[in-house]
């Protein structure tokens, strides 16, 4: 089965001279400025139209890329650290410090993963998940880190990534989550059906990969340790408490209006819950990203591009349904939470699933949606 994977992949290549790593770096302006409006992130150069950090230039960078090396499908970047030489903005921002028994260990840290557009759901990804993997273990590095927006954790958590009990990471975009992979874990990528199991085993026989003591860190790993929860017991155990039993506003609850106990599970069970902090930014207007957030816990501020409040939102509502059903996916207004929150992550992939596989569960969902619109349209005109 492994060698039929391998066989299937598309090839990733080393960008080994300056003209390839230009094109990655326009591949990269493309995407974050013109397809995801990404007007804040860091390093962009607009005159060039290329986004260049600093770390593309450390010693220990290799970026990759697919397809033409003029005009690549896609690209990435992995940098190789010694723990104990790690950059302290860099060790500050995955919270690294609560993973001492790192020292003397190498670890890599996977940044700057795009694809093309026209490339997306083929096996590109998969063939970059393989090719991060393979490099990290010949650099002899016990795993990797990473962080992300929290809809994309759930696709990272499928090839072998997990939240940890570190930090939720503060950007200009928006929140972002750190996730660690440890390479030699054979029993969590078995677990969770990631597909790079079997060529993890195979390297580990062979004693092809460091061989760390993860056993060590297994307490501050996984669910319910970090800002993220995937576990569905705790999910479903969250919304039954929150939402099942009472109402807290006008609009608190229609989201799950006339649905089923079991359809509710269902919806439970594809979602998942995200502690953040005061101050923190879920949402950034003006970038474009598609999950839907209902809260179960604390409060959030709506503001306008202008920075004026539009409302609060608190336990039982729903934001971020706009950019949800946009063609664009671009925010209309900023989330900002007023106090420690948690809310209910739903993705824009689920909804189209289930209009397939369960219409009647769709059907509610987008009719309780519409009637949150329509509440509060009749409020604003007020």
């Amino acid at each position: 089965m492994l060698s039929s994977i391998l066989q299937s992949l598309i090839a990733v290549k080393k960008a080994e001279d300056e003209q390839t790593k230009e094109a990655i770096f326009k591949l990269r302006y493309n995407i974050y400025v013109n397809e995801l409006k990404k007007k804040n992130i860091a390093n962009i150069d607009h005159k060039n139209k290329q986004v260049v950090d600093q770390e593309d230039k450390f010693s220990g960078c290799s970026l990759f890329y697919t397809g033409n090396r003029s005009s690549p499908s896609g690209a990435f970047r992995i940098v190789t650290y010694e723990y104990d030489k790690l950059p302290k903005n860099t060790k500050e921002k995955f919270s690294l410090n609560i993973f001492p028994e790192l020292s003397g260990y190498k670890i890599c840290e996977v940044g700057r993963l795009i694809i093309n557009p026209k490339y997306r759901g083929s096996l590109l990804m998969l063939s970059m998940v393989f090719t991060i993997f393979k490099h990290a273990v010949q650099m002899g590095n016990i795993g990797g880190l990473l962080y992300c927006s929290p809809g994309l954790a759930k696709l990272y958590k499928k090839f072998g990534y997990r939240a940890y009990a570190g930090n939720l990471i503060a950007t200009e975009d928006g929140i972002k989550l750190p996730m660690i992979f440890i390479n030699n874990d054979l029993e969590y990528l078995n677990y969770v059906g990631s597909p790079l199991y079997s060529l993890a085993k195979k390297l580990y026989k062979k004693q092809q990969m460091v061989d760390f003591d993860y056993n060590k860190i297994q307490d501050r790993m996984g669910d319910g340790l970090s800002s993220l929860n995937f576990d569905q017991q705790q999910v479903w155990q969250s919304l039954e408490e929150e939402f099942l039993s009472f109402q807290t506003s006008q609009t608190a609850n229609i989201i799950f209006e006339n649905l089923t106990i079991k359809q509710i599970k269902e919806l439970s069970d594809n979602g998942f819950i995200l502690e953040v902090n005061r101050g923190d930014k879920l949402i950034s207007q003006g970038l474009s990203e598609q999950e839907m957030y209902v809260v179960t816990h604390g409060s959030f501020e709506v503001i306008s591009k202008d920075g004026v409040r539009l409302c609060v939102l608190g336990k039982g509502e729903l934001f971020g349904e706009i950019a949800f059903f946009s063609n664009k996916g671009q925010r209309t207004a900023s989330v900002v939470a007023c106090e420690d929150s948690k809310v209910f992550v739903i993705s824009r992939n689920y909804i189209k699933k289930t209009m397939q596989s369960n219409q009647d569960l769709a059907i509610k969902l987008l009719y309780n949606i519409a009637k949150i619109q329509s509440l509060r349209l009749a409020r604003a005109s007020n």
